[in-house]
């Protein structure tokens, strides 16, 4: 049996769910609109690009294959399928495709930025939505496989700071194999802002923090939640923190260290959606 919600980090009183939308006055008035992402982005990668050419084919300026393709398997059908959707080929000596990003696997695409108009007023109309917010993630690594378990978990939207966080760059796209694809990524001036936004659309906000009053197990998860996530050393920033409803832990045996952004993400988001899947039941 699931525990019931005890009293927030800031003194909210105990409310069920559904209840924030009349508490917080979901409606009456209009979210600002936040910063629009970049309008051309770069993949790399056999699995990020063939990902594109799946789902964006005709948003897709060009694909640049490496010289030489003709002697691989996976290219030859890159190539065949871009022609197949009319997409330019370019082909490039390989030292110019690692200008690009390394570790590129001999392709890579310039991909039309579909999400030009990205408000957070758009988002979490239906009876339940996941979002993510990034607070400091640096690493394109931790930010790829953080896209691509998003994508897999039916993540609505991921929030990421302009400032000291990393951005969508052809190894994000790499890493994400694909997944930058289907989750939208709103990079915002301001978390805090964005946090506030989301809870006059009825979002509770939830920080990962080892000093959490309760571990994710405990928590009775909101229909519409947004997990914020630290960055890979520092954790949650406290300004941050204070702006969340409550701060929540995972379980771990040994509290000298601390779980990966990546791995905390895929946990949470594998008991949100239990617990999605429970209430239905």
């Amino acid at each position: 049996m699931k525990k019931n919600r005890g009293r927030f980090a800031h003194g909210f009183s105990k409310v069920k769910k559904g209840d924030r939308e009349s508490s917080r006055g979901l409606g009456e008035s209009k979210v600002r609109p936040l910063e629009q992402r970049i309008s051309v982005r770069i993949s790399i990668g056999i699995h990020a690009v063939r990902e594109a050419l799946k789902v964006r084919s005709s948003e897709i300026i060009k694909l640049i294959i490496r010289k030489g393709w003709e002697s691989s398997k996976d290219l030859t059908e890159l190539v065949y399928e871009a022609k197949r959707y009319q997409v330019t080929v370019e082909e490039r000596v390989p030292e110019a495709l690692d200008r690009i990003g390394a570790h590129n696997q001999g392709v890579a695409c310039e991909i039309k930025d579909t999400f030009k108009s990205l408000e957070i007023e758009n988002f979490g109309t239906g009876a339940s939505s996941i979002v993510l917010l990034l607070d400091g993630v640096e690493d394109p690594h931790n930010l790829g496989a953080i896209l691509r378990t998003a994508w897999l978990m039916g993540v609505e939207l991921v929030i990421l700071p302009t400032d000291k966080a990393v951005g969508l760059t052809p190894t994000v796209h790499k890493i994400s194999c694909g997944g930058v694809e289907h989750v939208p990524v709103l990079q915002v001036p301001s978390l805090s802002s964005a946090m506030e936004s989301l809870k006059k659309r009825g979002f509770w906000i939830y920080g990962l923090s080892a000093s959490g009053s309760k571990t994710i197990r405990q928590l009775r998860i909101s229909n519409k939640v947004g997990w914020v996530l630290g960055a890979e050393d520092k954790g949650i920033r406290r300004v941050i923190e204070k702006g969340c409803d409550d701060l929540v832990s995972i379980p771990q045996l040994d509290n000298a260290a601390s779980y990966n952004v990546s791995v905390a993400a895929g946990i949470t988001l594998y008991e949100t959606l239990q617990q999605f899947s429970s209430e239905k039941v």
